[in-house]
Protein backbone atom coordinates (compact mmCIF):
# COMPACT_ATOMS: atom_id res chain seq x y z
CA UNK A 1 0.00 0.00 0.00
CA UNK A 2 1.14 3.35 -0.65
CA UNK A 3 2.47 5.72 2.05
CA UNK A 4 0.23 8.33 3.07
CA UNK A 5 2.28 11.16 2.95
CA UNK A 6 3.11 10.38 -0.84
CA UNK A 7 -0.01 9.75 -1.77
CA UNK A 8 -0.87 13.23 -0.50
CA UNK A 9 2.07 14.86 -2.10
CA UNK A 10 0.95 12.93 -5.27
CA UNK A 11 -2.73 14.66 -5.07
CA UNK A 12 -1.63 18.10 -4.18
CA UNK A 13 0.72 18.17 -7.53
CA UNK A 14 -1.99 16.43 -9.51
CA UNK A 15 -4.20 18.48 -12.17
CA UNK A 16 -6.11 15.00 -12.81
CA UNK A 17 -7.33 12.61 -10.15
CA UNK A 18 -7.72 10.03 -12.06
CA UNK A 19 -3.66 9.67 -13.06
CA UNK A 20 -3.41 9.14 -9.76
CA UNK A 21 -5.65 6.27 -8.78
CA UNK A 22 -4.64 5.02 -12.10
CA UNK A 23 -0.72 4.89 -11.56
CA UNK A 24 -0.93 3.96 -7.72
CA UNK A 25 -3.48 1.29 -8.84
CA UNK A 26 -1.07 0.20 -11.06
CA UNK A 27 1.76 0.11 -8.62
CA UNK A 28 -0.02 -1.06 -5.55
CA UNK A 29 -3.13 -2.84 -6.47
CA UNK A 30 -1.72 -6.39 -5.36
CA UNK A 31 -4.69 -8.40 -7.52
CA UNK A 32 -7.33 -6.27 -5.77
CA UNK A 33 -9.83 -4.91 -8.07
CA UNK A 34 -10.36 -1.04 -8.62
CA UNK A 35 -13.20 -0.62 -5.79
CA UNK A 36 -11.48 -2.67 -3.88
CA UNK A 37 -8.31 -0.48 -4.00
CA UNK A 38 -9.93 2.92 -4.01
CA UNK A 39 -11.56 1.87 -1.03
CA UNK A 40 -8.30 1.15 0.50
CA UNK A 41 -6.88 4.48 -0.16
CA UNK A 42 -9.97 5.79 0.83
CA UNK A 43 -10.02 4.77 4.26
CA UNK A 44 -6.41 5.23 4.68
CA UNK A 45 -6.85 9.15 3.56
CA UNK A 46 -9.49 9.28 5.70
CA UNK A 47 -8.00 8.07 8.57
CA UNK A 48 -5.22 11.07 8.55
CA UNK A 49 -5.17 15.15 9.55
CA UNK A 50 -4.21 17.46 7.19
CA UNK A 51 -3.41 20.92 9.15
CA UNK A 52 -2.92 23.24 6.36
CA UNK A 53 -6.32 24.21 4.81
CA UNK A 54 -5.16 23.79 1.22
CA UNK A 55 -4.16 20.29 1.47
CA UNK A 56 -7.40 19.24 3.30
CA UNK A 57 -9.23 20.82 0.62
CA UNK A 58 -7.41 19.13 -2.21
CA UNK A 59 -7.48 15.68 -0.24
CA UNK A 60 -11.06 15.71 0.41
CA UNK A 61 -11.86 16.62 -2.59
CA UNK A 62 -9.43 13.33 -3.95
CA UNK A 63 -11.55 11.24 -1.23
CA UNK A 64 -15.18 12.30 -2.80
CA UNK A 65 -13.71 11.32 -6.24
CA UNK A 66 -12.59 7.92 -5.02
CA UNK A 67 -16.47 7.24 -3.47
CA UNK A 68 -17.50 7.35 -7.49
CA UNK A 69 -15.12 4.15 -7.76
CA UNK A 70 -16.78 1.95 -4.62
CA UNK A 71 -20.46 2.93 -5.28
Amino acid sequence: MIEPYKLVQQIQESEDFKEVILANYIEHSDGKTMPEYADEERKLLSMGTYGVEDYYKKVNEYIKFLEWFTE
